[in-house]
């Protein structure tokens, strides 16, 4: 069974609700790998504005993806057959996985505690921006969109 972790709780903040929520969080990743999350606060027009992001982002022409190509530090796009989970108990996999992807992680400043030697997250280091990337936010909640490249 896919274990659902509702956040309604922790939005509220009801004392304990942010524990149990980050052990409901690790069983689930420890025991299944992954979790749905629900009552989460995030509309449900972003989240749908962002499927069709996504959607248009892969519909373009392989050049137009591969410009944006991903990094030594994992963001930017992954092209088909780029990835394989060697470290499979179940199946010794000998193929590359069949899926492509768009890696972006979230900007953060020299002084995060996350910002440290030996970390992926790391300043200045974010996914190549494509040509009408969206900056027009605060800094601290930028938005990406993704334009054709004709």
């Amino acid at each position: 069974m896919i274990p659902v972790i509702d956040l309604a709780p922790y939005l509220e903040k009801r004392p304990g609700a942010r524990e149990a929520a980050a052990a409901e969080l690790g069983r689930a990743l420890q025991d299944i790998g992954f979790f749905v999350i629900v009552n989460h606060g995030i509309p449900s027009s972003l989240i749908d504005a962002t499927f069709a992001e996504a959607r248009r982002f892969h519909a373009q022409p392989m050049d137009a993806k591969l410009a944006l190509r991903m990094n030594e530090h994992n963001n930017g796009y992954m092209m088909l057959g780029r990835y394989a989970v060697w470290t499979s108990d179940v199946n010794a996999n000998d193929k590359p996985d069949l899926n492509e992807a768009f890696f972006v992680k979230r900007e953060r400043p020299p002084d995060d505690p996350l910002v440290r030697p030996g970390l992926v997250a790391q300043p200045g280091v974010t996914a190549p921006r494509p040509p009408h990337c969206r900056t027009d936010r605060a800094p601290d909640r930028r938005c990406c969109r993704v334009e054709p490249v004709l």
